[in-house]
């Protein structure tokens, strides 16, 4: 609390600085999620560059992330996509069927902007999500036969970096691969799970697709997120601490309140670690 000129009350200042540095942490947060949560996902579908949802009545970019799921044995539910801010813009402004209120049967999306569950997915929005940028690989062909299945492929001829996280293609095989462990020169990369789906032969090209700004549809097993409150010296320090939980995620912030000469000092504290124990449950969008 802090004394205002009308009495004791909330400065609204310092509440909207609260608000601010909540807001802050948490769009670190999800930040750190989306790259993990793209970088370890299991494949991919989408057109580099070009935000989903942008034809008008077509949710195949629900379908497609579903079939990949589907076909890695994957829960049926609970299931979200997170999409970014391109594909949000596209369902809010081009899919008429989510905010038609007689056809969606709700009105959250015409007068408020949330989009609720589509095709079995939870829908999440989180704006912070960063384009990965490709490797600089080309020229590559595989060096040695690899079976549906494999993880390893060796790569030769080529050029330039694959880096983990890379989206590629294989010479007749429709399916988009996640670059697990990628190589600076001809080596070996290692596939995220469960790899390929199809064999492929000895001088089969290896293709790296274009720059993306990830959305990524997962299960509720596919990532970890661990947080605590950071660390103190052994007896404390000079600061009044408090634990605020979020009521919506369960996440415990460590509020502190540092008193000095003519000044107050707020700190709001967190620390966190995030993981992708299941791949296979994850499948990219790529926009």
């Amino acid at each position: 609390m802090a004394l205002e000129n009308g009495g004791f009350g909330v400065d609204p200042i310092l509440a909207q600085q609260f608000q601010q540095g909540f807001r802050t942490i948490v769009n670190a947060v999800e930040q750190d999620l989306a790259v993990i949560a793209a970088a370890n996902a299991s494949r991919a579908a989408g057109t580099p560059g070009v935000a989903p949802f942008g034809t008008a009545g077509d949710l195949s970019d629900f379908a497609i992330p579903a079939q990949i799921l589907d076909e890695n044995g994957a829960p049926a539910l609970p299931r979200t996509m997170v999409v970014n801010g391109g594909a949000m813009a596209n369902l809010r402004g081009r899919q008429s069927v989510l905010y038609k209120v007689n056809e969606a049967g709700t009105d959250e999306t015409l007068r408020r902007g949330k989009v609720g569950e589509v095709t079995g997915f939870g829908i999440g929005y989180s704006p912070p999500i960063k384009p990965v940028v490709k490797g600089t690989g080309t020229g590559y062909v595989l060096s040695a036969a690899a079976t549906a299945g494999t993880k390893t492929l060796t790569l030769g001829t080529g050029t330039g970096t694959v880096k983990a996280g890379d989206v590629i293609t294989l010479a007749g095989d429709a399916n988009r691969y996640v670059v697990a462990t990628g190589t600076a020169g001809p080596g070996t990369i290692t596939l995220q799970s469960p790899g390929l789906r199809l064999d492929h032969g000895s001088g089969d090209s290896v293709t790296i697709a274009n720059s993306f700004t990830p959305n990524v549809a997962f299960t509720q097993d596919a990532l970890l997120l661990a947080t605590r409150a950071p660390a103190l010296p052994k007896g404390g320090d000079m600061g009044e601490h408090q634990t605020v939980v979020d009521p919506f995620s369960g996440i415990a912030f460590d509020v502190a309140r540092y008193v000095g000469y003519r000044q107050v000092r707020y700190e709001i504290g967190l620390v966190w670690g995030t993981a992708a124990p299941n791949p296979e449950h994850i499948a990219l969008l790529m926009g």
